[in-house]
């Protein structure tokens, strides 16, 4: 998980951060970017990503149709293009 946030006691997100980077790349299963933004691309290497509560600034490539389906994308946003590589 990256977590991009700080949270209370109660888990309650307290505060939302930006990871900026020309690109990421996932190779981890279940792997999900969670609460805050990451300013750059994202290549999805592997099963189960997700971005609950979370935003991906830039493109979501995923390396095989695969990969995609498994996806969820739910709870979170992407401002650029989502594609299969």
């Amino acid at each position: 998980k990256l977590a991009l946030y700080t949270q209370d006691e109660d888990r309650n997100i307290t505060d939302q951060f930006t990871l900026t980077a020309p690109m990421l790349t996932v190779q981890g299963e279940n792997t999900r970017i969670q609460g805050g933004t990451f300013a750059g691309d994202v290549l999805v290497d592997a099963n189960g990503f997700s971005i609950p509560d979370g935003t991906i600034d830039g493109d979501l490539i995923f390396a095989d149709a695969e990969y995609e389906a498994s996806a969820d994308l739910s709870g979170g946003e992407v401002t650029g293009n989502v594609s299969v590589q």
